[in-house]
């Protein structure tokens, strides 16, 4: 297993999990089968959107101009199969928020593990990585994570690596779901 930064050999293998389920929980579900397809035509598109996202570089997405409101680092889980690689997870970490109200509100961490990848321990190694990422490279001294009340397995994971609840909310904007969001003693940990 390896994490990586996505690139234009991996976009097929992660497309493959997008179709499969592939989801962070403030994600849209998966695009519809002809926005993958354009993926796969176009792996440098996505490529490109992702490389925006962490450089706050405002980019194209389906003829629109997108700004990101917060710079993202995303990061692939791998496994290498049969000399492919194979992508299990994804982890996105944010920083630099434009407010406190959106750091707030979706965390500085989110993660997903592909539904045929689960119940092995990739969310959790994901999660000491993403930890390890933000304490070391960031300096961060501490991180908010953000999941829905209803999703036990997120709550035990975040609780397992040293996650204390702050609030339980309901956020309007979020499906009107009702969300918990967690912090994270980097210095702790």
């Amino acid at each position: 297993m390896e994490l990586i930064v996505p690139h234009v050999g991996s976009v097929h293998s992660y497309l493959q999990q997008i179709k499969k389920g592939l989801v962070t929980e403030e994600c849209a579900p998966p695009p519809p089968d002809a926005s993958l397809s354009i993926l796969h035509a176009n792996p440098h598109a996505l490529i490109e959107a992702i490389d925006g996202m962490r450089t706050k570089k405002p980019y194209w997405d389906r003829g629109r101009l997108v700004i990101p409101p917060f710079a993202t680092e995303t990061f692939w889980l791998i496994s290498h199969r049969s000399h492919e690689e194979c992508v299990v997870g994804e982890l996105a970490l944010r920083r630099q928020f434009n407010t406190p109200e959106i750091r707030n509100i979706i965390g500085d961490i989110s993660l997903g593990v592909a539904p045929n990848c689960r119940k092995k321990g990739h969310a959790s190694r994901m999660l000491k990585l993403a930890l390890n990422i933000m304490a070391k490279t960031h300096n961060a001294p501490e991180v908010l994570l953000v999941c829905t009340c209803t999703n036990s397995v997120a709550q035990r994971l975040i609780i397992a690596n040293g996650g204390e609840l702050e609030e339980e909310f309901r956020e309007p904007n979020h499906q009107g779901m009702n969300l918990r969001r967690y912090r994270i003693d980097l210095a702790a940990t």
